[in-house]
Formats: structure tokens, sequence, C-alpha cells
């Protein structure tokens, strides 16, 4: 199968994997051959990539990692959760400046999220990422799968556990920085005029006020009942920065590793928070409503690493680019340079991932350079051939 843009669909294409809704609707079954509307339908559900059958990518198959249901499970409990805050009469009443006043004096917001809903999603997010052995963190694909909200949410969350498994965390810490990455931006449900628009776009007031999104979204979880301080920390600190120059404390990092033992100092940034940045920053860059123009996974990974040691975790920006598959499986690329001249700009996907270097995938090759098919799909492992270098289509 290949992953391609819902833009550059055509009729007769047949479709490789059943499309679910944001309720776990079926849209199109797999093997069904496209038409027109069917096309259109995809657009106006909001969806970017597909994956399609395609002669010669018969053996090419996507890992296992997060499931439909659990992907849309996570869905509803999100939305759920967020349309009983914005249904608060005595938010929906308030201004936005005295929400936060409301959030610490008033009662009602104690029923607001179901944390045994939240935990029940997160088991399952991490039941699937180790029965699907997961140790690599696909660039996201499926932009618009779900709503942006929820589908941000939930790439945070994978990235983050993930890194927290490379780490060795236990259990019990993967729980709790699931959660913390699940509901990091929880608050931002109190700005919805705000986030119609672009950053870009942000009076100075709008700035000031987004930027206390963190804070909100703590008093918003502390109140719920078996919330813990490290789950509201990673909500609270997300936006936190080594150097001391983030929002919306101050608070600073020493660049070290986040394990438990790890000595806390007065002031300084919560470790699994630290973790949460960098998921909630490499999605954001790779994100066309938060980043205009969007940046590719390699510059993603570029950027990340520049901003190690200021503004992000340097120990863990090391660990986190080692495991982003910087090219998913069954996405389309292009040969950039090849030491025979006439391979260069030849098309195919990616077959496989390498599990020891992520940027050298094995790759299959279709079309030469001018869009002819090859007689017999050629098949490479980049690992061996160091001189072949190839980009995202």
């Amino acid at each position: 199968m290949r992953l391609i843009a819902v833009d550059e669909l055509k009729p007769g294409m047949v479709m490789a994997r059943d499309i679910y809704d944001d309720n776990y609707r079926l849209l199109v079954s797999g093997g069904v051959a496209l038409d027109p509307q069917l096309i259109e339908q995809l657009k106006t559900q909001g969806f970017f990539q597909v994956y399609i059958e395609e002669p010669g990518t018969e053996e090419v198959v996507p890992p296992e990692g997060i499931s439909d249901i659990v992907r849309t499970q996570a869905n509803r409990v999100l939305n759920r959760s967020f349309q009983n805050l914005t249904k608060s009469s005595e938010i929906q009443k308030a201004a936005l400046s005295d929400a936060s006043k409301i959030l610490t004096e008033s009662a009602q917001f104690s029923n607001v999220f179901n944390m045994p809903e939240i935990r029940t999603v997160i088991k399952n997010i991490l039941d699937d990422l180790f029965t699907h052995h997961v140790s690599l963190f696909e660039a996201p694909v499926f932009r618009g799968y779900l709503g942006r909200q929820y589908e941000h949410a939930l790439n945070t969350t994978i990235f983050s556990i993930i890194i927290g498994r490379k780490y060795r965390f236990d259990r019990k810490d993967l729980n709790t920085l699931g959660v913390g990455a699940l509901l990091h931006d929880i608050g931002k449900i109190l700005l919805p005029a705000i986030l119609e628009k672009s950053p870009k776009e942000f009076t100075e007031e709008e700035h000031n006020l987004y930027q206390q999104h963190p804070i909100l979204g703590g008093k918003i979880l502390s109140k719920i009942p078996r919330s813990t301080h490290e789950e509201v920390a990673c909500v609270e600190q997300h936006h936190e920065r080594q150097d001391g120059k983030g929002y919306p404390r101050g608070l600073t990092g020493s660049n070290s590793e986040p394990m438990k033992n790890r000595l806390s100092r007065k002031g300084e940034i919560f470790r699994m928070a630290e973790i949460v940045a960098i998921a909630n920053t490499y999605d954001n860059l790779l994100d066309p409503a938060v980043t205009d123009p969007p940046l590719s996974p390699m510059t993603a990974v570029e950027r990340i690493i520049e901003l190690g040691g200021t503004e992000l975790n340097s120990q863990v920006v090391g660990m986190a680019v080692d495991i982003i598959n910087l090219f998913p499986v069954g996405a389309t690329i292009y040969v950039k340079s090849h030491p025979a001249e006439d391979m260069i700009g030849s098309r195919g996907v990616v077959f496989k991932a390498n599990q020891e270097n992520p940027g050298r995938p094995w790759i299959v090759l279709l079309f030469d350079r001018k869009g002819r098919r090859f007689p017999q799909p050629v098949t490479i492992n980049l690992m061996e051939k160091r001189a072949i270098k190839i980009a995202l289509k």
C-alpha cells in the first residue's frame, strides 16, 4: 500500500484500508474504488492522507501502533470532557479575565473530566504500544483523522510515552506522563476566540491571555478527583524553558536526564513536563494551523535540535530525535542522490523502517525519473547503500 495526499487522489484508485469518521463510523471500506463523490467526502471530513493499493507495494504494510478503536475512544472521551467544560454556566457568563478566579473558587469543575475514563484511555494506549513493540514515533501522517485538538493531544501523548519508555519509566510513571500529555492543552478550551486566529495574528493582549492557558489547564485538572500533582505539573509547565524564558512562571531546567532519582531544585521544571514540551513542540512544527508554512519532519527535527539546551532539555532532545521515524512506512519518496545518475528522481515508497537508524529505511522504487514504471520493483536497504539519499515527496 502507498500513502497519498487526498488532493492527489483520482477516481479509480482503490482504498487499502478502512477509513472511519470521528465517531468511528465506517466512511470508506478498504478495497473500494474511489469515485469523485468519495474523494470529495474525504476532503470534507478533513483527511489529508490515506492509504491506497499500488502495484508493487503489496508487501508494504505499516506497523501496528495505536488501533483505530483506541484513537476513537480517546477522541470520544476528550470531546465529552471538553464539551462539559465549555457548557459550564459560570464559565460562559464570565469574562476570560475572571475564569482563573472561578476555576480556583468553584467546586463545579470536579465533574468535568471522568478520570477513570481518561486513565483507561492511557492504559489502552500503553497496551497497544507494548503489544506491538512500538519503539519509533512516526511523523504524524493522518492530519485531519480526528479533530485537530484531539489529534494533537494524541500525537503528543504517544510521542511522550515512547520517550518515557526509552528512559525505562515504570508503568506508573508512564501512566502519569500519558495523562499529563493527553490533557496538556485543556486550558485552551477557555480561549476559543483567540484560537480561531493564527498565533501570528494575536494582539499583545491576546498573546498574554494565550500564555495563561497552562495555568488555566492546571487549575482545571487540579479540581478533578484522583488527579495528581505530577499530572498537573505536566499541564502547567509544558511551555517553560530551560533558560527560564518560558511561561507562565519562568521556571528553569538543568538539561539533565528526566529520571525519578533526579534531585529537584526549587524553581525547576518538572522532569515529565520537559518530555511533554518536546513532543508538543515537534507536533506543532508540522501543523499548518500552528506553523505557517509547516515544516517537513526532517526540518522539524533540525529545529528541535536547535532548541535543545535553551528552550528544550538537550538530554531529552537527543533521545527524542533518535526515535522519530522520519519516513513512515508507505510514504512516497523520491531519490535525491544516487551513484547512478539516471536513478536520481526515481520514485517509490518506504518499505519498512530500520530500527537502528530511522533515517535509513528500506525503500522500494516503482517509477523512474520520467514516471515510467520499472519492470520489477527495486528494493533497497539504505543502511547498506549509504550513497543513496531520499526525501519525502
